[in-house]
């Protein structure tokens, strides 16, 4: 039975770990989209009018805000890109590999468990369908017994 709860302790830790980790990765993600957010739009505030007058003075008004929305565009790809391929997969795949361990001795106990109340169910039937014949052999173990020690007190 301490093995059960041994292994039902260990998935129950390893469950919280693997959540703790996720959660720290999505926390990082959200921070980093947030200060990315914060960041573009105070930085391209001021490198958009630098660039869009730069752009001004050699094609049309129209075609330098053009071009400055697409770089726009492109950096805030990048950022989304970056933000987005982190995973917290290499940091728990051994706590997802202790869990798998935990579980499946978890289910080899159960099973056992249940063998054995399957087991003590046919002992039960056998006593109600023939109780003399089922407690006999026990029975006469205890007899011979208490006549061996019966004997050799003579």
């Amino acid at each position: 039975m301490s093995r059960l709860v041994r292994n039902a302790s260990v998935v129950l830790k390893s469950e919280r770990l693997i959540a703790r980790r996720r959660f720290a990765v999505l926390r990082a993600q959200t921070g980093l989209m947030a200060i990315a957010g914060v960041a573009g739009a105070v930085g391209l505030l001021a490198t958009n009018a630098a660039i869009y007058f730069k752009l001004a003075e050699t094609m049309s008004q129209a075609a330098a805000a053009a071009w400055l929305a697409g770089g726009n565009f492109v950096l805030a790809g990048i950022l989304m890109l970056v933000a987005s391929r982190m995973n917290a997969d290499r940091d728990v795949a051994a706590a997802e590999e202790l869990r798998d361990l935990a579980m499946a001795d978890l289910e080899d106990e159960i099973t056992g468990l249940a063998a054995q109340a399957q087991g003590l169910a046919g002992m039960l039937g056998a006593v109600r369908r023939d109780p003399l014949g089922a407690a006999l052999p026990g029975l006469a173990g205890a007899i011979i017994a208490a006549v061996l020690k019966a004997r050799k007190k003579k």
